[in-house]
């Protein structure tokens, strides 16, 4: 009986038992799959954490390669800033610095020498209004001993019109800059002439020698009304057009012909130094006041001799907008050098022809585009002896007189010379005003 009963339990239990064993084997089955799965995924993950962690240290690398390139580019910055605080200190300090070392404390100091402000000097790179600096500086220094002279540059006259305005006497002087900026051309200029005009009704103002040019009927109109209104004003012109023109339209002020200031500079140059290191030398324009009807360098291909050394340039400085007192003694010589060793000059600006003239080097002029250049050495062509200046506009240029002129040696009646009855006599003037 025990027996049946173990065999009946056997029977029955049999079909659970197989069906507990294939689900066991089935659960084994899949414990095996999930094990190789989370192999699996640990591999993955330990890919990842790999992968993660280069990630990571790339981005390390990244951030610090970021961090010296910004800390490069920011240092690179800091020193261009740097250099432009420099400087933007030397053009603040341009010329003070070699004749009077603080503005500010010699305008407010108890001197006892008159004192003639010189302003709208320029700070900028055009080698021409350097030169007008430095001989209005020469000659005012030579002809007014007893004076302190004052010179502000253009961009500081604003900065520097209150300290003027509290430490100016009655009996002190004010004198522009010269050049060729009364008019509109470069009306800013004409604008700060202006306001100085109206700022100081009580003391003698006197424009250095300029060129006039208005397009414009309500800036000349502007400037007239403004001018008329000053007592005691003086004019110079440095040609007859600008002398007639300031006779018609400041009459109310006092106007005196002379010459560029630039013409009374003696060169320091000795045959020594001519050693010709071109044939010809141009000094060409490329600006607002170049012709419109010149297209000079195309034009003389057709005319020059064969096989000549030419040197194309300007009289524009490109290494620096902006230039120390240093600076421009340096680059005014450098530029006189190299007309000195040119054995011909042909040029469409009015200083490039000057230049040629003090040392001496023969010129070929062309206009400027309202004929400034010819107006200013027309009748100093008279002085000069013949063939040193040609006026390329009126008389026909040909191969013929390029030749010619290549062949003359260094003049030796050199403008200073030959104007020196002139400039006496223009300081003189000076000295009567200022008594």
């Amino acid at each position: 009986m025990k027996k049946f009963f173990k065999h009946l339990r056997k029977i029955l239990l049999s079909p659970v038992m197989q069906k507990q064993d294939e689900l066991c084997r089935q659960l084994i089955h899949k414990q095996n799959e999930l094990t190789q799965s989370i192999k699996k995924q640990d591999m993955i993950l330990s890919l990842f954490t790999q992968k993660q962690e280069q990630l990571t240290q790339s981005i390390k690398k990244q951030d610090e390669i970021l961090l010296q390139l910004t800390q490069k580019q920011l240092t690179g910055s800091l020193k261009k800033q740097d250099e432009l605080l420099t400087r933007m200190n030397h053009i603040n300090t341009l010329y003070t610095r070699l004749y009077q070392p603080d503005l500010s404390s010699q305008l407010l100091s108890l001197s006892p020498h008159p004192k003639i402000f010189l302003l709208d000097i320029c700070s900028h790179n055009n080698i021409g209004d350097i030169a007008i600096n430095i001989n209005e500086l020469s000659n005012l220094k030579k002809w007014f001993p007893n004076h302190l002279i004052i010179p502000i540059a253009d961009e500081n006259v604003n900065i520097y019109l209150s300290l003027i305005s509290s430490s100016i006497q009655s009996s002190d002087v004010i004198i522009f800059h010269g050049g060729g900026n009364l008019g509109d051309l470069w009306v800013t200029h004409e604008y700060r002439r202006r306001l100085i005009v109206q700022h100081f009704p009580n003391n003698l103002i006197i424009h250095f020698p300029q060129s006039t040019h208005f397009n414009r009927q309500e800036e000349l109109t502007m400037s007239k009304e403004c001018y008329a209104q000053h007592k005691n004003m003086v004019f110079c012109a440095r040609d007859q057009r600008s002398y007639q023109f300031m006779k018609e339209h400041f009459y109310h002020n006092i106007i005196y012909r002379t010459y560029d200031i630039v013409l009374t500079y003696k060169h320091p140059f000795t045959p020594i130094n001519a050693n010709y290191t071109s044939d010809i030398l141009y000094l060409f324009r490329n600006d607002k006041e170049k012709s419109s009807s010149i297209t000079l360098e195309a034009d003389l291909e057709k005319i020059l001799p064969p096989n000549l050394t030419i040197n194309i340039n300007d009289t524009i400085n490109h290494s620096y907008p902006h230039i120390t007192m240093e600076d421009q003694f340096h680059i005014y010589h450098e530029k006189l050098l190299e007309c000195y060793q040119s054995k011909l000059i042909i040029t469409d600006r009015l200083h490039g022809a000057i230049f040629a003239l003090i040392v001496g080097t023969p010129v070929i002029v062309y206009d400027n585009s309202y004929k400034k250049v010819s107006a200013a050495l027309t009748e100093l062509r008279h002085k000069l002896p013949e063939g040193y200046l040609f006026f390329a506009e009126e008389d026909a240029l040909t191969t013929a007189q390029v030749a010619k002129m290549l062949a003359l040696p260094k003049n030796t009646q050199l403008p200073y010379l030959l104007l020196e009855k002139e400039f006496n006599d223009f300081a003189q003037f000076l000295t009567h005003q200022t008594e």
